[in-house]
């Protein structure tokens, strides 16, 4: 813009002189409005409008005029220009941000410095005058759902591979000789899993020769103690009550016992069957309960592992820091560095990436999953006395 015309000052004293001089000044006119005509930039629309004040004091309207018009105009260009101006920022601001929103994308993906990645973002925001939280919100929550579905299916996937490994490691160990010698070929991935399940088959044939010892000839009740044993260790209540139902419902004298001995051998045999059809399958109930919690326990301590490097990977917000600072009586300044010496630095003041790291301790701490039976836990009667979970020794009777 053009300063102060002071040509216009000028012009009003020496119109002053010209009256005096009467007509002299008539002949001087020309160059008086010469001298007095403001000078300026011809885009500037305060300099059109002095020209415009210049010619009406002249008595030229029709230069007054088309100055004015001219002024107008400029005006107008003046404002278009500040509108482009102003829509140029804009677009670099958006193009800036989709940069930035993007390498925080990028960063969350790759499971990158998300940290680092966050923060310059939040600067970018704060200088720009522009809000992402809409954005970030979206890349978690895409992010989130990803991580989800990917541990849905691993967990799937596992899941439909452990039920072909128990189908098929159940057909070795029935009647095996010597189960735990199978545990040598399985896999790591199921060795968990098959130690509960050879410790229960192990289990099952003592009880069963203890048994057969017993009974011999006709003359001889047939044994439900490892039926029921079976039964009584089944933790589902539903599926207990089904087979106590099934047990009540086999009556031995509905089966040719007479409360001394069995009409025939054929019999004796005939009950025992059936006896031992139902004591398979409690067994086996019993077994695919004991795997299931093997697995569970399992998956417990994974997602307890993956939540704890979530903890600890996840960006820190900066309403997690103030929370963090509140609850903690603690002030967040800087990250000094002051050649090692905190100059006025009080034992409740904290630098940011101090703050964070509290952030991500806490974090950690809130992660209330457990990985298995503690030393001394009882369960079903029997007290856990530390190593593998699945393996009977570990385990002793409680006696009092």
């Amino acid at each position: 813009m053009a300063g102060q015309d002071q040509s216009v000052n000028l012009g009003g004293m020496l119109t002053d002189i010209g009256k005096t001089m009467g007509s002299m000044g008539d002949a001087y006119k020309p160059v008086l409005q010469a001298a007095t005509k403001p000078r300026g930039d011809m885009n500037d629309p305060a300099h059109l409008s002095n020209l415009a004040q210049w010619a009406s004091s002249n008595g030229d309207t029709a230069a007054a005029s088309m100055y004015m018009s001219q002024a107008r105009e400029a005006k107008s260009d003046a404002r278009y220009q500040a509108a482009e101006l102003k829509q140029k920022r804009a677009e670099a601001i958006d193009q800036a941000k989709v940069g930035m929103v993007n390498k925080y994308a990028k960063a969350v993906e790759s499971g990158g410095n998300t940290q680092k990645a966050y923060d310059e973002l939040m600067e970018f925001s704060s200088n720009a005058s522009v809000d992402v939280q809409a954005q970030i919100g979206g890349i978690d929550q895409r992010k989130a759902t990803q991580d989800a579905q990917a541990r849905a299916a691993e967990k799937d996937a596992e899941e439909k591979a452990e039920k072909g490994f128990r189908t098929t490691f159940n057909a070795q160990l029935s009647g095996a000789k010597d189960p735990t010698a199978l545990l040598a070929k399985v896999p790591d991935q199921f060795r968990e899993t098959a130690q509960v399940m050879i410790a229960r088959e192990v289990q099952f044939q003592e009880q069963v020769q203890e048994r057969d010892q017993k009974q011999r000839d006709v003359s001889s009740p047939v044994s439900t103690e490892v039926v029921t044993s079976s039964i009584a260790s089944i933790r589902d209540t539903d599926i207990q009550d089904a087979f106590n139902s099934r047990m009540e419902a086999l009556k031995p004298e509905d089966h040719g016992w007479d409360g001394e001995q069995w009409n025939t051998p054929v019999d004796r045999h005939r009950y025992e069957q059936k006896i031992q059809s139902i004591e398979k399958e409690a067994f086996a109930a019993h077994t695919t309960e004991l795997a299931d919690e093997k697995s569970e326990a399992r998956y417990a301590e994974r997602a307890r592992g993956e939540a704890v490097s979530a903890a600890r990977k996840n960006k820190v917000t900066q309403s997690e820091i103030d929370d963090w600072a509140t609850a903690n009586g603690k002030d967040v300044g800087g990250d000094w560095n002051g050649f090692g010496v905190n100059i006025g630095r009080t034992s409740n003041d904290v630098t940011r990436a101090e703050a964070i790291a509290g952030v991500i301790s806490e974090r950690i701490q809130a992660i209330g999953m457990t990985s298995g039976p503690s030393v001394g836990d009882i369960v079903d009667d029997m007290r856990f006395m530390g190593g593998d979970p699945a393996t009977p020794a570990n385990w002793e009777p409680v006696t009092e």
